[in-house]
C-alpha cells in the first residue's frame, strides 16, 4: 500500500470513527463503506419477505372473494326457499286412534357416555303418569335422537326393544357409536401418524361427527399444499362401529422462486437476481425447508430457513440464518478495497391464537443473534454483535370490502457482547387492501420502528428508500434508529380482462386479465441521532423522502409476474450519489407451479377450470 493510499485511509478512518460515535449517521458513500454488512443481510430480507407478504395477500384476496361469491349464493337459495315455502302451505292431520294407549308411570333409559341425566328427565318426564299410544313412545325416542344430533353424535340411537310392559314401565335402549378403524390414504408426502395426530377420532372411542368436521377444516385451512377428505363407513371388526377413512390429496411440496430486479445499491451492483427453493414437507411432518440467495456483481445474501409443527394448532418452532458479503467496487471509495460481512441467526416461535374464517390472530417470539464486520483492505474497522429477545402479534381481519392487516412487535437488545447493545425497539405496521368496486383497488400501508437510545448498531437501524419503500430514490438512501414509512397505492384497469369472440358466443381472456395499472405516492422520514447539546444539528429536509409516480402491475400465466415502476423524487436529497428526475423501479419473479405442469403430461386428466374469475392483487 503506497503513502497516499495509507494516508487516505487513515482519514477515512477517522472520519467513519467520529461520526459513528458522534452523530450515528452515515452519508450516502461512507455508508456502503461502514455499514452495507449490515444493511445489506436487512435490505435483502425484508425484499424475501416483502414477496413472501405479497403471495399471501394475493392469496388472502382470491379466498375472500371467493367466500363472499359463495355467501352470495347461499343467501340467493335461502330466498328461494322461503319464496316457496310461503307458497306451499304445509297442512297437518292429527291421527286418530282407537285405544287411549298404556298407561305409563316410569321410564327407564339406559345409561349414557353422550347425554347428562338433566337431559333425559327433561325429554321423558311431560309423559310419564299419561297413557301413552306407540306413536306417543316413538315421539320420545325421536326427541332423544334430535339431542344427539344437536351434539354430533349422527351414529348414537335411541331405540324401544322388544319387551313387556309391566306395572307401567318401559325401557328405552341407547346405542352409542364407537369409532372403529381409522385410515389414511394418497399421502404421499405427508407420514400417516402426523394426519392422524390432527384428528381426534380414535378407536373404540365416542364417534362425534361435528368434531371430525372440525377436525378436517383446520387441517385443511392451516396446513398448505394437503386437502383432507373424511369418508364413512360401517365398521368392519366390530359391529356398532363407524370405520373412517381419510384421504389426503396432496399437491407437490417442491417449490422455486427465481426473482431479477433493480433493487440494489450502485456500488455493489444495481441488478441482481435471486433464486429460493422451497420444500414443504421435507420429512413427511409438514416441516419446511427453504434454501436461497440473493446476488448482484459484487454481493451475495444466502439464508435458510426450517420451522416444523409442534401442537395441533399449528404451532411451529423454527429456525432462520442469512448471512451477506458485501465489495465496494465502485463509488469515491472503491480504492481501498471495502468489503463487509454479516450473519443473523433466529430461533423463533409462531403460534395461532384465534382461527376463525375471516380473521386470525398469532403470536410471534424469537431469539436473534446479529454479527456484522466492515473491513478496510484486509484489516477489520469494525464489528457489531447484538443478542435480542424479540416478542409480538399478528393479525388479519376480513371485511365486506377488503382485508385488514396489523402487527406490533416489542424488542430488547441485551448487553451480553457489546455494552452499547443494550436497548429496547418498537416496530409495527398496517396493512388495507380495499375494494372499491369497478376493479379498482387500493393498497395502504404504514410502518415504523422507534429505538429511543442514542447510538445504535447499522444493523439494527431503520431504512428508507427504494422499490419496496419510497420509490423515486436509490436503495437504502437514509438509515436512522427510528423511523416511519406510509404509502398508498391503486390498481386499476387499463383494458378490458375479457372480450366476446367474433360470433359473440364466448369470452376470451385480454390485455386486462394480465396488465394492471398503478398510481402511488409514498412517504418516510428517518430520525438519526445527531448529537446532543444546542449546537447539534435538527432534522431536516434530508430525513424526508417524498415520492409519486405510476407503474403496471403484470400477471403472466406461466406463474410470471412483475412490477414495473416510474417514481419521481418531491423532495431533493443531499444523501443522493446521483440525481435523478426519476427512476424506474422493476421486479420480476416467476414461481413455476410445478402440479400444472404434472397435469399438462397427462392430457386424459381433465382439469376443472374456475368460472367465476377472482381478481388479482
Amino acid at each position: 500500500m503506497d503513502l497516499k493510499k495509507i494516508l487516505l485511509l487513515a482519514i477515512c478512518l477517522s472520519c467513519i470513527s467520529n461520526a459513528a460515535q458522534a452523530i450515528g449517521e452515515i452519508p450516502a458513500g461512507v455508508m456502503d463503506a461502514a455499514g452495507s454488512a449490515g444493511n445489506l443481510n436487512v435490505h435483502d430480507m425484508d425484499r424475501i419477505r416483502d414477496l413472501e407478504r405479497r403471495k399471501e395477500q394475493e392469496e388472502d384476496w382470491k379466498e375472500l372473494k371467493k367466500r363472499q361469491k359463495e355467501e352470495q349464493k347461499k343467501e340467493q337459495q335461502v330466498d328461494k326457499i322461503e319464496k316457496k315455502q310461503k307458497k306451499n302451505v304445509i297442512k297437518a292431520r292429527a291421527e286418530e286412534y282407537a285405544t287411549k294407549g298404556v298407561y305409563i308411570d316410569k321410564i327407564r333409559v339406559a345409561p349414557s357416555e353422550i347425554l347428562t341425566e338433566d337431559e333425559i328427565e327433561n325429554i321423558i318426564t311431560p309423559y310419564l303418569g299419561e297413557n301413552l299410544s306407540f306413536e306417543q313412545i316413538k315421539e320420545i325416542v325421536a326427541k332423544i335422537n334430535n339431542l344427539y344430533m344437536e351434539k354430533g353424535f349422527v351414529t348414537a340411537r335411541a331405540f324401544v326393544p322388544e319387551q313387556t310392559i309391566d306395572e307401567g314401565t318401559i325401557y328405552i335402549d341407547l346405542l352409542e357409536g364407537k369409532v372403529g378403524d381409522v385410515t389414511v390414504t394418497g399421502n404421499r408426502w405427508t407420514k400417516e401418524s402426523y394426519i392422524k395426530k390432527r384428528i381426534s377420532a380414535k378407536p373404540y372411542k365416542l364417534f362425534d361427527i361435528v368434531e371430525l368436521e372440525q377436525n378436517v377444516l383446520n387441517f385443511n385451512k392451516y396446513t398448505d399444499g394437503i386437502d383432507l377428505n373424511a369418508n364413512l363407513k360401517p365398521g368392519e371388526k366390530r359391529m356398532g362401529t363407524t370405520d373412517i377413512e381419510l384421504t389426503a390429496k396432496e399437491k407437490l411440496p417442491f417449490h422455486t422462486s427465481l426473482i431479477f430486479d433493480n433493487a440494489g445499491r450502485s456500488t455493489i451492483g444495481k441488478f441482481r437476481g435471486g433464486v429460493a427453493l422451497t420444500h414443504d414437507s421435507l420429512f413427511g411432518y409438514r416441516d419446511k425447508l427453504t434454501l436461497g440467495a440473493y446476488f448482484s456483481a459484487h454481493s451475495n445474501t444466502p439464508f435458510a430457513d426450517y420451522n416444523i409443527p409442534v401442537n395441533k394448532k399449528d404451532g411451529r418452532v423454527g429456525f432462520s440464518f442469512s448471512s451477506s458479503y458485501a465489495h465496494i467496487a465502485k463509488g469515491p471509495y472503491e480504492m481501498f478495497n471495502i468489503r463487509s460481512r454479516s450473519y443473523v441467526y433466529s430461533l423463533y416461535f409462531n403460534q395461532p391464537i384465534i382461527r376463525k374464517p375471516y380473521m386470525e390472530l398469532s403470536s410471534f417470539s424469537s431469539v436473534d443473534y446479529k454479527q456484522a464486520t466492515t473491513s478496510f483492505d484486509g484489516y477489520d474497522l469494525n464489528t457489531d454483535k447484538i443478542t435480542s429477545a424479540r416478542t409480538g402479534l399478528n393479525l388479519r381481519y376480513d371485511t365486506k370490502r377488503g382485508i385488514w392487516y396489523a402487527n406490533q412487535y416489542v424488542s430488547y437488545a441485551m448487553p451480553i457482547f457489546r455494552d452499547n447493545s443494550n436497548y429496547v425497539k418498537l416496530e409495527g405496521g398496517i396493512v388495507r387492501l380495499h375494494d372499491f368496486g369497478h376493479g379498482i383497488v387500493g393498497q395502504f400501508r404504514g410502518n415504523y420502528q422507534a429505538i429511543p437510545k442514542d447510538v445504535v448498531p447499522y444493523i439494527d437501524q431503520f431504512q428508507a428508500g427504494g422499490l419496496s419503500s419510497v420509490r423515486g430514490y436509490s436503495e437504502g438512501l437514509l438509515i436512522g434508529r427510528s423511523g416511519y414509512l406510509l404509502s398508498g397505492e391503486l390498481l386499476f384497469p387499463i383494458a378490458p380482462s375479457t372480450i366476446k369472440t367474433k360470433d359473440k358466443k364466448k369470452e376470451v381472456p385480454f390485455l386486462g386479465k394480465y396488465v394492471k395499472g398503478v398510481a402511488f405516492v409514498d412517504h418516510a422520514m428517518v430520525f438519526p441521532f445527531k448529537g446532543d447539546g444546542p449546537g447539534a444539528p435538527g432534522y431536516d429536509a434530508n430525513d424526508v423522502l417524498l415520492g409519486i409516480g405510476m407503474g403496471l402491475r403484470v400477471s403472466l400465466p406461466k406463474d410470471i409476474t412483475a412490477r414495473l415502476y416510474w417514481g419521481f423524487p418531491m423532495i431533493r436529497n443531499s444523501h443522493e450519489p446521483h440525481q435523478q428526475a426519476g427512476r424506474f423501479h422493476f421486479d420480476i419473479v416467476l414461481t413455476p407451479d410445478y402440479d400444472a405442469l404434472v397435469k399438462l403430461r397427462k392430457p386424459k386428466q381433465q382439469i376443472k377450470k374456475q368460472t367465476d374469475e377472482v381478481q388479482n392483487l
